[in-house]
């Protein structure tokens, strides 16, 4: 199953969401989440919101309401995977 997860994010060509991985896969999504995170932790995938607010800390380091900030509330968790460079 993980293979298939992992083809499914190459046929995308585009980060994903939880909600539409388990839509194309035909799985819930709480058996999902914890196949993800094994990925994550493999470092075959990137979770493109943790990514995005690293680096809105490195950005927004002076701004007081960054745990607050709009714009990272609204960003969906998304997930690609990680291409390995040649």
């Amino acid at each position: 199953m993980l293979t298939r997860l992992l083809e499914e994010l190459e046929a995308a060509q585009r980060p994903l969401t939880l909600q539409e991985l388990s839509a194309r896969l035909g799985i819930d999504a709480t058996a999902l989440e914890g196949m993800l995170q094994t990925l994550l932790r493999m470092g075959k995938l990137r979770d493109d919101r943790a990514a995005a607010v690293e680096a809105c800390t490195l950005h927004c380091a002076c701004c007081d309401q960054m745990s607050e900030c709009a714009l990272l509330a609204r960003l969906p968790r998304t997930y690609s995977l990680v291409r390995k460079k040649r």
